[in-house]
């Protein structure tokens, strides 16, 4: 992927959130990850260069990335109901390492 590339779609993608979490992992050990929450709308865009982003962010960090994007539905009764998605790139990782 070239430089103008990379630019020219990160420049349409929003974070709404980015935390350290501590989970535990199947054989009873603790480790963190950094986990970074983006608008559903800008999962297309993050998709196309997901791959370049998370190495970059796991090289800096020092920590696994998961990357999910949220979608909040309204209704007209004023509920809503919040979406979760995890990235494609972040499946097929965390499908991986088990």
């Amino acid at each position: 992927m070239n430089n103008q590339s990379l630019k020219d779609n990160i420049a349409h993608i929003f974070l709404t959130h980015a935390e350290y979490i501590e989970f535990d992992k199947a054989d009873s050990s603790k480790t963190k990850c950094l986990l970074i929450r983006i608008p559903y709308r800008s999962l297309s865009y993050f998709q196309k260069i997901s791959e370049a982003v998370v190495e970059q962010l796991e090289k800096k960090f020092n920590y696994p990335t998961l990357v999910v994007a949220e979608r909040k539905i309204v209704s007209k009764g004023g509920t809503y109901l919040l979406l979760t998605l995890l990235s494609q790139e972040t499946q097929n990782s965390e499908n991986s390492k088990k």
